[in-house]
């Protein structure tokens, strides 16, 4: 029998090339991402390729589920889902959604490496690098 926790806002997914236009300014925001990325303590953070392949995931993310960097990455995300959320198709959907939409928002459990469901709320988004990759 699965054990659920509650935790809010702790699972986005992010991709990210560096650069914002803001009013006709371009702004490097490497250093402020870099920052967040390595600094964040409740925002678990995972890079995703578009196949849903994990490339990385922050020290927030290692800490609140478990799993060590090296043990997650090339894996893919659809191991964080319960059993019935995979059956309803809920992780092929949200990677669509953002493909096609460029973004998406949901709530629903994420495994920890324990196989505890955890309640969280997450954002995706999609991130077109600078060769015209999308994470």
């Amino acid at each position: 029998m699965q054990s659920f926790e509650w935790v809010k806002s702790v699972a986005s997914i992010i991709g990210f090339n560096g650069e914002i236009t803001f009013l006709d300014n371009h702004m490097d925001t490497t250093p402020f991402f870099e920052y967040y990325y390595n600094n964040a303590e409740v925002n678990s953070i995972l890079i995703m390729d578009s196949g849903g392949v994990v490339l990385d995931v922050n020290r927030a993310f290692t800490q609140n589920f478990g799993y060590g960097k090296e043990e997650i990455k090339g894996k893919n995300f659809t191991i964080l889902y319960i059993e019935k959320d995979k059956e309803e198709h809920k992780p092929e959907h949200e990677l669509n959604r953002v493909l096609s939409t460029g973004q998406s928002h949901d709530e629903n459990y994420i495994l920890n490496r324990n196989g505890h469901a955890i309640w969280c709320t997450g954002e995706s988004l999609l991130a077109i690098g600078k060769n015209g990759e999308k994470y």
